[in-house]
């Protein structure tokens, strides 16, 4: 058969020229596999970096697929089976390295599945693996140490990160162990190996954790190459290390001393806080830690776009855990906020100074606050991370986890979806978790933003609004605020798809024209992209709003989009390249659901609409979840009011969102205050909602 006939479906994408589609492949014969993987290797490697790589690369794998369903005559299936797999590695490997958790988790099951389907629940062929390792075909007993371990590094990895894939984990533990017992000591892909499945069998408390110790402390003691060893040392110098027979500062300052040169500035950075034990510490190692943080970030800049950025960057957000905890401890929130702007690229001469609230739920004695000074407010953390996690997925629909703890991986019956019943338990659990009336007063002191770290689908501005009588900013750029424009002209772009969008901004629209703002409405209705853009890029709007939809994927980070019209869906990206950039604050009212979303892999609230949106010359508004049209609008229409009464865009965001916290009735009377007459009051006296539930007022946010 010709290569175009085993790959119909690869064939059938634009590739390079030089592919040889006609050539006669033998399936019977060894050197075949090894033919068509050197073809399948210069293809990726020629498309990545492209929008076609991963399309091409899912063509190849499901063409390896449908092979291994149903083998061409003499052809092995163990063989084909070897070759679906390494044509998913370069895929996996590329989307760790690029932090897409969600691609990485169908790349793992490409490699082992036998569906190239992207739903969350799959089967995954872990006996493959050991199928693999016995089988005698010479072309795969050449290869297979050396592609296993490539593989185990970033699956480990990515089975500790996302506390999940335990099982596979482990019933893979003993068969890689004994591949990699036979490849070479000093082999870089063993020690990363080694390291990885050390590092998820420290955190499960896997009894393996010694083996693996044993073996990495025998490569340290006999190698001679330096960097092999400091290799090894970095390793032992984290929590891994454990069982290593030596302080972890011992193994930090070994590596550092005797081979500084052979570190990446992660390991570096990961090193130095190792070191830190005093603020004459810290003091002293400041600003080699900033220069490893600078030189990490720049790497990861390299990737270009701001979604690709924010992910990476999100994803390996883990390495400033030693900083929060140790900022706290000698209570330098504005230290902690210098870190994070060395780490997201914020210039010294814009970045946000001081002033920032810190909150972390995820400690492991509950919850901390740093701000002017520290506060614990004890828990059973592990206990509240569970909690924590399982009330989020329950009433948002959502599939979160906790990293380094394996959890059941409960699909909801409508992902993404909120369900009402779920919300009490919801707010009880954030109310006990975060405690916010019992925030002392000088942790307060001067604080002008807040900042999660890592960043959680709560909803902190709503309950600080509550329980405090004011919320906070979240301060997403990490940038200090421009003064906000005085409101003088505004954009209102109704969606025009729906029922609802057209209603609200009639309203909004009265609302700020009677305080003499100048109106210029636009309507998603035939509308493509570029006009989208081209009136969200004009510097003269004071005010930008949108009234329409808001989509994402939540297993794909930095998907979402803003729905402007039947033909008008515009991504972050796009949005981020046409945002103006010059003059005083602007504010952009993102009234659509999902639009306050940012992705949750470790870092502060920044890949999603609104986050990535926010800097020092715009402030955004949108919903943490999706939210009832009505209400949503309800609340525009009452910051309107806000803002028509001359009142800045946060004191007007926490004016709507106190008002909306009120039965419907209430609701619907100051909205009729403020903009009476208007074709929404009639939707919202007739609308039967008990507004009372978390689920209807918490969502909505305001980021900077």
């Amino acid at each position: 058969m010709q290569l175009q006939e085993l790959f119909p479906r690869w064939r059938a994408i634009p590739t390079s020229p030089t592919v040889p589609w006609t050539r006669d492949v033998d399936l019977s014969r060894e050197g075949a596999f090894n033919a068509i993987l050197g073809i399948v290797a210069d293809e990726q490697d020629a498309a990545v970096g492209s929008p076609a790589y991963f399309a091409i690369a899912g063509a190849m794998v499901e063409d390896a697929m449908a092979l291994v369903a149903a083998p061409p005559a003499g052809a092995d299936g163990v063989s084909l089976q070897y070759m679906q797999f390494q044509i998913a590695l370069g895929p996996f490997k590329n989307a760790m390295a690029a932090g897409d958790f969600g691609r990485a988790h169908d790349w793992i099951h490409h490699g082992l599945g036998d569906s190239a389907e992207l739903t969350i629940e799959r089967r995954l062929h872990i006996g493959r693996i050991y199928g693999f390792v016995v089988s005698g075909r010479p072309t795969i007993r050449a290869t297979r140490g050396q592609v296993l371990a490539d593989w185990a590094a970033d699956f480990y990895y990515y089975a500790r990160v996302r506390g999940t894939l335990g099982e596979a984990a482990t019933a893979l533990l003993p068969i890689l162990l004994h591949v990699f017992g036979m490849l070479p000591p000093d082999d870089d892909a063993t020690i990363d190996a080694y390291s990885m499945m050390l590092n998820w069998a420290a955190d499960n408390g896997h009894r393996t954790a010694a083996t693996l110790t044993a073996r990495l402390r025998r490569r340290f003691n006999r190698s001679r190459d330096a960097r092999t060893r400091t290799r090894i040392a970095a390793v032992f110098a984290s929590s891994a290390g454990v069982l290593s027979g030596e302080h972890p500062k011992h193994w930090a300052k070994w590596a550092l001393d005797n081979g500084d040169g052979h570190l990446h500035p992660h390991q570096r950075l990961q090193l130095l806080w190792q070191l830190v034990e005093t603020e004459e510490d810290w003091d002293r190692l400041k600003p080699s830690v900033l220069d490893a943080i600078g030189a990490y970030a720049a790497e990861i800049a390299r990737l270009g776009t701001p979604t690709a950025i924010c992910r990476a960057t999100d994803q390996r957000s883990g390495l400033l855990k030693p900083g929060f905890h140790l900022m706290r401890t000698f209570e330098r929130s504005d230290d902690f906020l210098e870190i994070l702007a060395r780490w997201h690229r914020v210039p010294d001469g814009e970045r946000l100074l001081t002033g920032a609230l810190f909150v972390c739920a995820t400690a492991e004695r509950g919850t901390i606050y740093l701000g002017a000074r520290t506060q614990q407010i004890e828990r059973d953390g592990a206990a509240q991370i569970v909690e924590l996690t399982r009330v989020a997925n329950a009433m948002l629909g959502l599939i979160l986890t906790i990293e380094g703890a394996e959890q059941p991986m409960a699909v909801p019956d409508r992902p993404g979806v909120p369900v009402a019943d779920a919300a009490p338990a919801f707010e009880a659990a954030m109310a006990r978790a975060y405690a916010m009336p019992e925030i002392r007063a000088d942790v307060m002191e001067g604080r002008q933003a807040l900042i999660a770290f890592p960043g959680q689908p709560h909803p902190l501005q709503a309950m600080l609004l509550a329980d405090r009588g004011a919320s906070l900013p979240i301060s997403s750029s990490l940038e200090t605020p421009r003064a906000d424009r005085m409101p003088r002209r505004a954009l209102l772009w109704a969606a025009g798809n729906d029922y609802y969008s057209g209603f609200e901004t009639d309203a909004v629209a009265a609302v700020l024209a009677g305080a003499g703002v100048e109106i210029d409405r636009r309507s998603g209705d035939g509308a493509r992209p570029d006009e989208f853009l081209a009136a969200w890029a004009d510097p003269r709007f004071d005010i930008v709003w949108i009234a329409g939809h808001g989509e994402i994927d939540h297993w794909s980070d930095g998907s979402a989009s803003l729905v402007a019209g039947e033909y008008c869906r515009v991504g972050i990206d796009e949005l981020h390249a046409a945002t103006p950039r010059e003059g005083d604050r602007r504010l952009a009212v993102l009234n659509i659901c999902d639009g306050g979303v940012s992705a949750v892999n470790g870092g502060i609230q920044k890949l999603g609409l609104a986050p990535v949106l926010a800097s020092a010359r715009q402030a955004t508004v949108s919903h943490l979840w999706p939210v009832n049209p009505l209400v949503a609008s309800a609340f525009g229409v009452l910051m309107a009011s806000a803002l028509a009464d001359g009142v800045g865009f946060h004191a007007a965001f926490d004016r709507a969102l106190a008002m909306i916290h009120a039965p419907i009735a209430d609701i619907a009377a100051v909205v009729r205050a403020a903009a009476p007459g208007q074709e929404i009051l009639a939707r919202l006296e007739n609308l039967d909602l008990d507004t009372s539930a978390i689920l209807h007022w918490g969502s909505p946010c305001f980021f900077q």
